[in-house]
Formats: C-alpha cells, sequence, structure tokens
C-alpha cells in the first residue's frame, strides 16, 4: 500500500518581542497606570487591619489587578489573539 505524509502541523508563531509602541501608546500608558494604581490599592487595604467587607475588596482588587497584568502582558507580547472572546486587538 502507497505511503500517506503525515498532515501539516500547526503554523509556527514569531518569537516573543516587547512591542514598545504599545508600551508608549496612551493605552498603554493608561494600563500602567492601573496597574499601578490596583497594586497601590490592595497594598495599602492589605497593610491595614481589616474585618467584614474588606476581605471582598481585597479579594476583587488582587483578582482585577492580576487580570490587568495578564492582559498587559499579552499586548506587551502581542499576543492578544489568544484572547478570542476579546476581539481581534481590544
Amino acid at each position: 500500500p502507497p505511503t500517506v505524509p503525515p498532515p501539516p502541523g500547526p503554523p509556527a508563531r514569531g518569537s516573543l518581542s516587547l512591542h514598545r509602541a504599545y508600551l508608549r501608546s496612551p493605552l498603554g500608558l493608561l494600563r500602567l497606570g492601573q496597574l499601578a494604581l490596583g497594586a497601590a490599592f490592595w497594598v495599602t487595604v492589605a497593610a491595614h487591619k481589616y474585618e467584614g467587607a474588606a476581605h471582598f475588596a481585597l479579594f476583587a482588587a488582587v483578582l482585577v489587578w492580576l487580570l490587568t497584568l495578564a492582559l498587559f502582558g499579552l499586548s506587551l507580547l502581542g499576543r492578544w489573539e489568544l484572547v478570542p472572546w476579546l476581539g481581534s486587538r481590544w
């Protein structure tokens, strides 16, 4: 029987490199500011004695900050296509 060649693999992705133009753009600067303010908020809340609903505020602040950090990292590396439900370029 004739041999069938294997199907082609997935296309190779380019190497990771920082998109400095994004970092210097207004959106990149706003995202950096959002990360800095979010970090300041949750460090401030975590550094003080807190009771009651402050536990939820700390959880929400850290969660949103981590998600923002992840999206910023994807944007900075040019990998926004890994999150298809956000669109082609958020």
